[in-house]
């Protein structure tokens, strides 16, 4: 009878250890599937209303160098860095606020010294001045530059006592960002 008890007991320890080690086996890989790395595809910028701002290109990171996002506007493919409450300028898209004029009240087209794109780039170029973002606009031409400064910051125009002439092209505004997307802006 003592032999029967001391098996029985037995077989009760060895039953429970097994469901021991089998819970703590079961339970240690559903915790390991909680917190593995889970991949992240299709990144986003949106603004502070929720709206999607673009998908993210890319950002090496390195020295603060923002993600780039594109989108489209008006058919044009449009390539901007996002910073948290700005946006700035990229490869294609310089950032840029010294444009000439042939009115002496920086009132009109603005114009870039030099051609607006060369030949070579797989995406058009842009120019961002503020929130303000433009696009080439015709041949490069003569003009006579009377006055240069900002396309959306009248305070900053100098006029030109003796205005000059400049080879130079013509740009258009294609849209006024700050009206489309409200800082601060986040990355999902």
């Amino acid at each position: 009878m003592e032999k029967l008890r001391k098996n029985f007991l037995l077989i009760a320890i060895s039953i429970l250890l097994s469901y021991c080690f089998t819970s703590y086996t079961v339970h240690a890989q559903n915790r390991g599937n909680q917190d593995a790395l889970q991949p992240v595809q299709g990144l986003s910028i949106f603004d502070a209303k929720g709206k999607r701002v673009g998908t993210v290109l890319g950002s090496t990171g390195y020295n603060g160098i923002p993600p780039s996002v594109a989108f489209r506007l008006d058919g044009r493919l449009i390539i901007l860095e996002v910073e948290r409450h700005r946006f700035t300028g990229n490869g294609f898209t310089r950032t840029f606020s010294s444009f000439y004029f042939e009115s002496d009240n920086c009132t009109g087209t603005p114009f870039v010294s030099g051609p607006a794109e060369s030949g070579d780039t797989l995406a058009p170029h842009h120019i961002l001045d503020g929130n303000v973002l433009l696009a080439p606009d015709g041949a490069t031409r003569n003009i006579i530059v009377k006055s240069q400064g900002s396309t959306n910051l009248p305070n900053q125009c100098e006029i030109h006592a003796t205005p000059f002439p400049s080879l130079a092209s013509p740009w258009r505004f294609l849209v006024d960002l700050s009206t489309q997307f409200q800082p601060p802006f986040t990355m999902k």
